[in-house]
């Protein structure tokens, strides 16, 4: 049973999960930060991105925007959902990215979901607590 089907949060916890949620967020502003700058001849702009790498141009602006966000709690408001994530990051992979890149950054959305799942059941629940 994970912390959300069991109930509201102890406000000791909270610190805690407020903590694990804003490193998720470095982390993925960080790795997918440095696959889309290891990108040859960026492209720039969302737009631009998108039919480069053949992906939508909705992913890529937030994608864009969540990479560049000021602070890891505006990232983790911004990013996109793991999976359109690791489209974009297949994707990505196939322009000439270097594979370690694509493979700490892959890593990074994993541990996303799985905090997600694990401590806040879905993307809406998580939302809700940025909000």
């Amino acid at each position: 049973m994970t912390p959300a089907e069991n109930g509201p949060m102890s406000p000791v916890e909270t610190p805690a999960l407020e903590v694990r949620i804003a490193r998720a967020g470095k982390e993925l502003r960080d790795t997918l930060g440095a696959v889309v700058e290891a990108m040859p001849n960026l492209p720039a702009g969302p737009q631009a991105l998108a039919k480069r790498i053949g992906i939508d141009k909705v992913l890529a602006s937030r994608l864009l925007k969540a990479v560049r966000s000021p602070d890891p709690m505006s990232t983790i408001h911004r990013i996109p959902g793991p999976e359109p994530l690791r489209r974009a990051l297949r994707a990505m992979s196939k322009q000439g990215v270097p594979a370690a890149l694509v493979q700490s950054a892959t890593a990074a959305v994993d541990r996303f979901d799985d905090l997600v799942r694990a401590e806040l059941g879905d993307r809406s629940s998580l939302d809700a607590l940025i909000s």
